[in-house]
């Protein structure tokens, strides 16, 4: 949502009707196909769906759209979001009849693809060689170590937690949900002190940052469902 204050139009775009009710929910315009429409403009892609979120359906409403440009960032931890595209590029997927790669321009940390398609300009910037922005290369466009320190923090805690007790049963432990490894890692006493040693602490920021999202749960199974299946 930060992008709106940048005068931004946020849409969703997700296969799962449960991702896409929430994002209706949050007001949001939602897609359950690629349309055309989708790219009416110059549009940014964030995908952030830890798998394969961008494909030849995506790309081919792009080049029908009106937009002109294209950016994609992966706002995931892993580095599949955009692999479709990196193969066409590779020349490992089947070529789109009336679309040619004119250039090719690299940057610190983006690589500009500039394409003709039937007549049309069309250019695809890919943020960070398709990788996880946030984790990309410090001093760039990643965050700084600093801001992710909880995050490191909280997988060093629960590592630790989980040598010592060696009898967890094997199973999904969702992090602010009521399991063991929830109680060995306080996310409050964590927020807490990092906000007193970075000098950002003010009365009530620790209880907006620990808020859930109203769909949160919803949203939690969906993933759950879909990486294990509904009957695990």
């Amino acid at each position: 949502m930060a992008l709106e204050g940048r005068f931004c139009r946020i849409e969703a775009y997700d296969t799962d009707p449960g991702v896409l009710r929430a994002a209706e929910k949050d007001g949001l315009r939602a897609y359950p196909d690629p349309d055309p429409a989708m790219f009416s403009g110059d549009t940014i892609v964030i995908g952030c769906v830890g798998r394969p979120s961008f494909g030849e359906g995506l790309f081919r409403a792009f080049l029908d759209g009106q937009g002109t440009n294209l950016y994609l960032a992966s706002g995931s931890s892993k580095d599949v979001e955009f692999s479709w595209l990196l193969r066409y590029l590779a020349g490992k997927e089947a070529e789109i009849p009336g679309l040619s790669l004119e250039a090719q321009e690299a940057a610190e940390w983006h690589t500009c693809y500039r394409f003709r398609y039937d007549g049309a300009e069309k250019n695809v910037y890919i943020m960070a060689e398709g990788k996880p922005v946030n984790f990309y290369r410090e001093g760039v466009i990643s965050l700084t170590y600093r801001v992710i320190d909880l995050v490191f923090t909280e997988m060093l805690q629960m590592a630790l937690y989980l040598c010592r007790d060696r009898d967890l049963p094997p199973r999904l432990y969702i992090l602010g949900e009521d399991n063991a490894i929830t109680r060995a890692v306080s996310e409050k006493e964590l927020l807490d002190r990092w906000f007193r040693e970075n000098r950002f602490w003010r009365q009530g920021e620790l209880e907006t940052f620990l808020r859930p999202h109203p769909l949160a749960a919803e949203l939690r199974k969906t993933t759950w469902e879909k990486e294990h299946g509904e009957d695990h």
